[in-house]
C-alpha cells in the first residue's frame, strides 16, 4: 500500500548527494538507500508496520459507508485502505533515525507523508556552540493528491550563531517530484 511516489520521496530525502544528475547516478543513489534499509524480522513486523481498513462512521456530521459497503468491493475484502511504516537506514548518516511513512484513504486530509525524526550525527563537524538551540524536531514531506508537495523542516532558533536557514519552516514544491 506504500505507493511508489512515497518510496521515491523517501529515497530522495535519504540518498547521498549524487556526483552528477544523470539518470544512472541518481538511480544508483536511490538503490543504495533501498539496500541500506534495516531488515524487519517477520516476528517484529508488528513493531514497525500497521495497516487497516476504514469502517463506517461520521465525517463532518454526515454518515459514511465502510470500505466493504462501497460499490464493487467484496463484503469480505481484506484490502488495506491505510498503512503506516517505520523504517531505519543502516548507514552512518541515518543510523537510528526512524523514517515514518503513512498513507491511506478517507483520512482527514488527502495526503501521503514521510516524517523524519532527526537525531544528532555520530561525529560533529562543527563545535558544540554552533549547534546550540537546535532541537531534535521532526521534518516531514507531504504529498497532496491535488498535486502539491510540502517539505517541512524544523524551524531554526534565531541568534544561535550558526549559518542555517533561519525562519523558514516550509517550502511548497508545485508539481510532481
Amino acid at each position: 500500500m506504500i505507493q511508489n511516489h512515497l518510496l521515491q520521496i523517501f529515497c530522495l530525502i535519504a540518498m547521498e548527494a549524487p556526483v552528477s544528475l544523470n539518470d544512472d547516478e541518481v538511480r544508483n543513489k536511490k538503490v543504495d538507500v533501498l539496500r541500506a534499509i534495516r531488515p524487519i524480522l517477520p516476528e517484529r513486523v508488528h513493531e514497525h508496520a500497521v495497516s487497516g481498513q476504514y469502517g463506517s462512521g461520521w465525517i463532518e456530521g454526515e454518515h459514511v459507508k465502510g470500505y466493504r459497503s462501497e460499490p464493487r468491493v467484496a463484503k469480505g475484502s481484506a484490502t488495506e485502505t491505510f498503512a503506516a511504516l517505520r523504517l531505519f537506514i543502516d548507514n552512518w548518516r541515518w543510523q537510528n533515525v526512524p523514517f515514518y511513512m503513512r498513507t491511506g484513504k478517507r483520512l482527514p486530509s488527502k495526503i501521503s507523508e514521510v516524517a523524519i525524526q532527526f537525531r544528532n550525527i555520530p561525529h560533529q563537524t562543527f563545535p558544540p556552540r554552533c549547534l546550540e538551540g537546535l532541537a531534535s524536531q521532526p521534518a516531514d514531506h507531504r504529498h497532496s493528491t491535488g498535486g502539491g508537495n510540502i517539505f517541512k523542516v524544523p524551524e531554526q532558533v534565531s541568534g544561535s550563531g550558526h549559518a542555517a536557514v533561519a525562519g523558514h519552516d516550509a517550502v511548497l514544491l508545485s508539481g510532481n517530484l
